[in-house]
Formats: structure tokens, sequence, C-alpha cells
């Protein structure tokens, strides 16, 4: 999405914009690797019996707290964060933005 024109000073132009580097995804994308493997094998080596459920539930839970945490926050952060060079000025936009109501948050 462009950065909206009414955030501009008049007469400004926009001349970039970036988002961060996409190195910054390679730890998320490693993590997503190590832990979606880890936790299914983790998974299947449960001990049948009757906490067998139990067991695999909070292997889930957790894994699914790792993924969160280690992967789908900082894609959240890298998509929302935005380098906007305009012909007056540097702007770092970082968050979810309302550009048609015109208001962030």
């Amino acid at each position: 999405m462009p950065y909206p024109a009414s955030l501009l000073a008049d007469g400004e132009e926009v001349a970039l914009e970036l988002h961060p580097h996409w190195r910054v995804l390679v730890l998320p994308v490693v993590a997503l690797l190590v832990i979606v493997p880890v936790g299914s094998f983790a998974a299947a080596v449960v001990p049948a019996g009757d906490g067998q459920v139990v067991l695999r539930g909070l292997v889930a839970v957790l894994a699914v707290a790792l993924l969160v945490r280690t992967t789908l926050v900082p894609l959240l952060r890298w998509g929302t964060t935005h380098y906007v060079v305009t012909d007056r000025r540097f702007i770092t936009r970082r968050g979810c933005c309302r550009a048609a109501v015109g208001t962030c948050r």
C-alpha cells in the first residue's frame, strides 16, 4: 500500500518506500523449519497410555506458542515496518495503520 498523500506536507513527494531487508526473516524461517519437525517428532514419541492425549496436546500448544513467538511476530513486525524517504524527510512507520481512515495506532 503506498504511503498516504494525506500524511505528506504540501509539495512533498515520496522518493522511496521500503521494508526492512529480507535477511531479518532468515532466523524466523529457520525456527519454523526446526520447531515443526521437532514438535511432530515429540508428539509421535509420546508413550501410549492414559495421558497420551494430554501430553500430545501440551506438545502442540508449546510448539504453536514457540512458532508464534519466533516466526509469526517477526514476520508481522517486518510486514508492518515501512521506511519512507521523501524529498524532505525520512519517515519510519511501525505497526498497523488505517490509512483509509487517516488515523494510526
